[in-house]
């Protein structure tokens, strides 16, 4: 090496990127202790692109030199001209660093937060219907709200108990520690539904022991509510709530699916709970305001249909004897109050009992045994899900229901108002003191045959008069494409749909279709879509406090 040099001096650009490659080069230190004046000359000058100097430092020191965050990829090199100020050597870091770093540890959590909700806004927000449009511009000019007394919304929402987060906290091990405690969580969902102000809460896995402390503060905000229990003392259970200066309640039921004191009950066997209210619009114009609401939470198991199926059955024959009004004289059908039915259903789009649902019909013994598939050969298929002894219809009615309304209609002065849970032949832990005292009441009961008010019964099949209706059509156009694509309401092994809103319609004979009867759609809360869903990573998180996203819908409740 020449005499007054200590390493090399490179001068083509080409040799800098060869070198900046190569991760293995060894350590070097470019400096030229001997320049003449003419040198001292061209540091006035602008460096030429080529007059570029590498220079590579020792690991050892390094040690007391801080380098620059995310400038230099390799921390042992540094590319800079032959020129070196005093202002570009970075300063140490102050005493204070611990501070900083925590401040700047705060700030990162702000961050995360504030991304994910700038995605949930742009991913939810109010789609409106033609008539909500019509609605909305019917003076002339755009507005904010609805004016109408007799429009409101409903929300339905899973709001994840605590306890069950932590007896299955398997499922959350690559979730955000922080967005799984019940003060990090209970403070979101709180904001949520404020900022929401729904006239109407369905709520699923609402927690017993949380109802003074934390779901006391709705009432706060207005609310008036119903909550029941899961059978057998598990620690949730499902509620309704209503703001009380919107509506009055009229009545309320709450349904146990657990009814395994009859023999052959093995597909009621389960702690599932729903309930029912009948509310009526305070301030509606017009005579006919009241509406029925009711929200449930399904069975889980995803290979057990057959159950979800006979709950179904049970809700709808509940909601039969509180919503009915009558018999249409046209064409021979019930007629109900408008009914609005929510909840985690556990079931998809595409399976059997939400086909059931939505299109009042089901021959379930054409499918396979417990998860109610296709029927392939060599499979067993499904049998009759009731046994006689529940005396609920294929119809999905009670037969001591409908006994007592053939009476009523021979017997104007018979009382209306007469409590018909007493003649039908569920079990409810709130109505009778002990499974004995509810023995003793059913053996006064007579057993009744459906043949005896439908004739000839086509067996393994299920029908419902209810006409519902899905607020939400469960895939939308991509916004990026022209695609269509399924939207999502929670994340069960990919995302999927299970949480819905239906609301009653009417039959047209003429079209052959169900269209809306007297409860209208305005507008409905969009859901992301399974893409939008992957970006949010999972739920809950930082700014969503359930592993279910809410849904939510305007309705108007019409007088024709």
């Amino acid at each position: 090496m020449a005499s007054g040099f200590q390493g090399t001096f490179v001068k083509s650009s080409q040799s800098i990127n060869e070198r900046d490659n190569d991760d293995n080069d060894d350590i070097i230190v470019v400096y030229d202790k001997q320049r003449d004046s003419k040198d001292d000359l061209n540091r006035k000058k602008k460096p030429d692109e080529d007059e570029v100097s590498v220079i590579e430092l020792n690991p050892s020191d390094l040690h007391d030199i801080p380098l620059p965050p995310g400038t230099i990829a390799n921390p042992f090199r540094m590319v800079i001209s032959n020129h070196i100020r005093l202002q570009d050597i970075p300063l140490p870091p102050s005493t204070n660093t611990s501070d900083r770093l925590h401040v700047e540890n705060l700030s990162e959590i702000e961050m995360d937060t504030k991304l994910i909700k700038n995605l949930m806004k742009e991913y939810r927000k109010w789609e409106h219907t033609d008539l909500g449009n019509t609605l909305l511009h019917k003076d002339g000019g755009p507005s904010i709200e609805f004016q109408d007394h007799n429009s409101f919304t409903v929300m339905s929402y899973n709001v994840l108990a605590q306890q069950l987060l932590e007896d299955h906290k398997y499922l959350y091990s690559k979730h955000d520690d922080r967005a799984l405690t019940w003060e990090h969580r209970s403070r979101i969902l709180l904001m949520e539904i404020e900022e929401r102000n729904a006239d109407i809460l369905c709520l699923q896995e609402v927690q017993a022991n949380h109802l003074d402390s934390f779901y006391s503060k709705l009432k706060d905000l207005g609310y008036e509510g119903i909550f029941k229990r899961r059978s057998l003392g598990h620690a949730d259970g499902c509620a309704i709530y209503y703001k009380s200066d919107k509506f009055c309640l009229i009545e309320s039921a709450t349904v146990e699916y657990f009814q395994y004191y009859h023999q052959g009950l093995g597909v009621l066997d389960r702690n599932n709970v729903a309930v029912i209210v009948k509310l009526a619009l305070k301030h509606a114009e017009g005579t006919d305001n009241h509406v029925v609401v009711a929200t449930t939470h399904l069975l889980y198991n995803p290979r057990r249909h057959d159950i979800k199926l006979a709950q179904s059955q049970v809700l709808l024959a509940e909601l039969d004897r509180v919503s009915f009004m009558g018999i249409d004289t046209v064409n021979g059908r019930p007629k109900y109050l408008p009914t609005i039915v929510t909840g985690d259903f556990n079931l998809q789009p595409d399976t059997a009992v939400y086909r059931f649902l939505r299109e009042g019909f089901l021959c379930y013994s054409d499918l396979t045994a417990r998860s109610l598939s296709s029927f392939t050969y060599g499979q067993s298929r499904q049998e009759i899900l009731l046994p006689y002894e529940l005396q609920i219809s294929n119809s999905c009615q009670h037969l001591g229901v409908l006994l007592h309304r053939i009476k009523q209609s021979n017997n104007h002065s018979l009382d209306k108002c007469a409590d018909l849970s007493a003649v039908t032949k569920l079990y409810n832990s709130e109505r009778y003191k002990s499974l004995h005292h509810y023995t003793k009441k059913q053996a006064k009961i007579p057993l009744l045959y459906e043949e005896d008010f439908y004739g000839r019964v086509e067996k393994g099949c299920l029908r419902h008069a209810l006409n519902l209706q899905s607020v939400y059509q469960h895939e939308r156009q991509s916004p990026t494409s022209k695609r269509m694509t399924r939207e999502a309401t929670t994340r069960q092994d990919d995302w999927v749909t299970v949480d819905y809103i239906f609301y009653s319609g009417y039959w047209n004979h003429l079209n052959k279709c169900i269209e809306e009867g007297r409860l209208k759609l305005l507008s409905r809360y969009t859901l992301p879509t399974v893409g939008q869903c992957q970006e949010l990573k999972s739920i809950p998180n930082l700014a969503c406090g359930s592993d279910h996203f809410s849904l939510m819908a305007r309705f108007l409740l019409s007088t024709e």
